[in-house]
């Protein structure tokens, strides 16, 4: 029996992709990407980028610690919460457009990219191809690439959501996040909006994850630059975020001992008080020092 008929869900490439084989336009204008944004009255706007498996409720409780007082843009991906799957698993360039085209359309001149994980890489690579567009940029659990073992877990997570859909991940997926941390009604709540992610678009921005590798863009970026581990990450341990520290040219790193691959939202009072004492540092203005 093929794998088309033993999968789940309609399956369009296979698990082991080639660069040359992404999605490398621009998705916006076809794929219109779910988004909220908090206006606030000064500084630049906050892009948050989430990690692979959530989406923009991830930020919840950041963003109601920042309202009011910060500018907050928080945006689906494609493939996760209301933003429908790519036809095909999508390149970092095509991720930078989507941004790019979402920063436009709402008419925020600067924005301070915020990203977790895999969002993190993708906040670099937007960074290094948009400097003119960056007032800052804060990278939270980094890695400049999936390391072998990293690729080799992901073959695997695709191979079981292939057979089994979301439920095969779990409750393996979460609890690797959570490393070291209670399962409590954090870990719980996580754990429930991981369960309603589609498993082609997860497929799909998993896939993608597998070829991105920022560490050329983090040579090029020249803004401040906020890099927070979480101590307990064993998925990108914090000598992933070091690496990329030792790449950019003004970078900041805070590590949050209560946190682990998801600091924000574990613990997010700590990440915001981190991100706002970073902010004084940032260019609001096109054209501005930092």
């Amino acid at each position: 029996m093929d794998e088309q008929k033993q999968c789940c869900y309609p399956v369009s490439v296979d698990i082991t992709i080639a660069p040359s084989e992404l999605n490398v336009s621009t998705s916006a204008a076809t794929y219109p990407l779910h988004h909220e944004i908090d206006r606030a009255p000064q500084g630049p706007a906050l892009a948050l980028l989430h990690p692979l498996g959530a989406d923009l409720g991830f930020w919840a409780a950041c963003r109601r610690l920042w309202a009011g007082r910060r500018t907050v843009l928080a945006y689906d991906r494609p493939g996760a919460g209301g933003s429908p799957p790519p036809p095909a698993p999508q390149s970092a360039a095509a991720c930078v457009a989507d941004l790019e085209a979402l920063r436009a359309q709402l008419g925020l001149e600067m924005i301070v990219p915020v990203g977790v994980a895999i969002g993190a890489m993708l906040a670099a690579a937007y960074a290094a191809s948009h400097p003119e567009r960056v007032a800052g940029l804060v990278l939270c659990n980094p890695a400049t690439a999936l390391s072998p073992a990293g690729r080799e877990m992901t073959v695997g997570r695709v191979q079981r959501l292939r057979a089994h859909g979301i439920d095969g991940l779990l409750p393996d997926a979460v609890d690797r996040a959570f490393n070291g941390l209670p399962q409590d009604g954090c870990y719980q709540a996580y754990l429930a909006a991981f369960r309603r992610n589609d498993p082609l678009g997860y497929e799909r921005c998993a896939l993608a994850a597998m070829e991105i590798d920022i560490t050329e863009d983090l040579r090029r970026i020249r803004c401040p630059t906020l890099v927070v581990a979480g101590s307990l990450d064993i998925l990108f341990p914090p000598g992933e975020a070091l690496k990329t520290v030792a790449l950019l040219a003004d970078a900041t790193y805070v590590e949050l001992p209560k946190a682990a691959h998801f600091p924000p939202f574990q613990s997010p009072q700590a990440f915001v008080d981190a991100v706002d004492a970073f902010l004084p540092r940032c260019r609001h203005e096109i054209g501005s020092a930092a």
